[in-house]
């Protein structure tokens, strides 16, 4: 008797927590909206001690050279996976994305950036249109 009745108990449980957790709660964009200061801010704490430079000034001498790339979200983020970016390489906040990395390539049309994996001897790669670009920052 003593083992039913724990058994009915647990079963009774596990139905009251299932029950209570299925409400699905939606994001409105509201919530998700990220206002320029907090984007000034984050952008500003990874370019500390880095030198701003124009995307129109940027040289095939720059490539090499560690940046952050501040940008306009990518509407096609099937550049960003599969494998998925290493961790902090791409920051998306809203409309704006910041990719952190090494710059790799300067084309006549867009910027490639690198970051390596945690494992040994992997790295992604980037494409950013330079149409996208609202500023760089570059290691001195």
């Amino acid at each position: 008797m003593n083992i039913i009745y724990r058994c009915i108990c647990l079963v009774l449980m596990v139905a009251c927590l299932g029950v209570s957790g299925c409400e699905k709660k939606e994001a409105t964009p509201e919530a998700t909206r990220i206002s320029q200061a907090q984007i000034d801010g984050a952008r500003d704490a990874m370019t500390r001690d880095m030198q701003k430079v124009a995307v129109n000034g940027l040289k095939k001498s720059h490539t090499g050279k560690q940046c952050v790339v501040t940008a306009r979200t990518m509407e096609d983020k099937s550049q960003l996976g599969p494998p998925p970016p290493p961790i902090g390489m791409v920051r998306l906040l809203g409309d704006t994305t910041l990719y952190q990395g090494e710059l790799v390539d300067i084309a006549p049309g867009t910027l490639t950036i690198q970051a390596p994996y945690p494992t040994a001897g992997r790295v992604k790669e980037i494409e950013i249109n330079k149409e996208d670009i609202h500023s760089v920052h570059l290691a001195r």
